[in-house]
């Protein structure tokens, strides 16, 4: 079936050869001639056109730097100026010796001198304040009566703990609180010492801080409890 399908009649029949019609040739709208068109606008390229600069015109030392005026001698604006400093050779001008006698001339003038009037008294009796009690005595005045009340504070106290009754304590329990207080303090110091060197965190720091304050605490506590006599309130 395929193969009676590609025969055909029309096989026979040579196929006509047609040739693809050719385009014009292009010319340009520019003189031949010419090596590069002619442009009518300065700009009518992809942007402006670049202009090549001359290798004999090259910038040269300065040429672009701004002129300076023209150094000239410094001089003063002003003409009045204050005296040179005298030499060590030259002397400076002596004043001139006057024949006045300055005592006689005082005591002239004393005596020629009319009298002073006296300054009227003061009369302190009027006063805006007179007769008030100054408010830096008021302070000091508090102050006293705040020190005396202290001061009977503190007897009253002091007479309180003479009251309260005292025993000794017996060996027993100063060992046993000894023991405990010791037990405690190797307990703290064990952990104080896994504490690593490097406190990087304020957690670490807070209970480094806390540990020393107990053990401190504690070692006062053993050494008050190493005392053979202890005497504490009932």
């Amino acid at each position: 079936i395929f193969a009676m399908s590609e025969e055909s009649i029309y096989n026979l029949i040579p196929p006509q050869s047609q040739l693809p019609s050719k385009q014009p040739m292009y010319h340009s709208k520019f003189d031949p001639k010419l090596s590069q068109p002619v442009l009518k606008k300065t700009a009518a390229t992809m942007g402006k056109p670049l202009e090549r600069p001359d290798p004999r015109s090259f910038l040269k030392k300065g040429e672009r730097s701004p002129s300076l005026p023209e150094a000239k001698k410094f001089a003063y604006q002003d003409s009045e100026r204050k005296p040179a400093v005298p030499k060590k050779d030259e002397k400076p001008p002596l004043a001139s010796k006057s024949d006045k006698n300055f005592i006689t001339a005082n005591a002239v003038e004393n005596i020629l001198l009319a009298p002073k009037k006296p300054e009227p008294p003061v009369d302190w009796t009027r006063k805006k304040d007179f007769g008030k009690v100054p408010d830096y005595l008021k302070k000091v005045k508090d102050q006293i009566h705040s020190e005396y009340r202290y001061i009977k504070e503190m007897e009253t106290a002091q007479k309180q703990n003479d009251t309260t009754q005292v025993h000794v304590l017996s060996e027993e329990e100063r060992q046993q609180i000894l023991r405990g207080l010791k037990i405690r303090w190797e307990k703290v110091n064990t952990e104080y010492q896994t504490i690593s060197f490097t406190l990087d965190t304020i957690s670490k720091k807070a209970r480094k801080e806390e540990l020393e304050i107990e053990l401190e605490e504690l070692e006062r506590n053993i050494e008050k409890m190493s005392r053979l006599v202890l005497v504490v309130p009932d």
